[in-house]
């Protein structure tokens, strides 16, 4: 097992910001799913 941090770089899409210019909620639970995972399958 590595002792490293898993790191991973998200951009910002257009898209992901909502009307009130911030993130919209559903995008963040997405970066989680594909962070999960990116880090189970790394």
């Amino acid at each position: 097992m590595s002792s490293a941090a898993f790191e991973m770089t998200v951009p910002v899409l257009a898209d992901d910001i909502d009307e009130q210019n911030h993130v919209n909620n559903t995008v963040y639970v997405r970066w989680v799913q594909d962070i999960a995972t990116a880090h189970w399958q790394a």
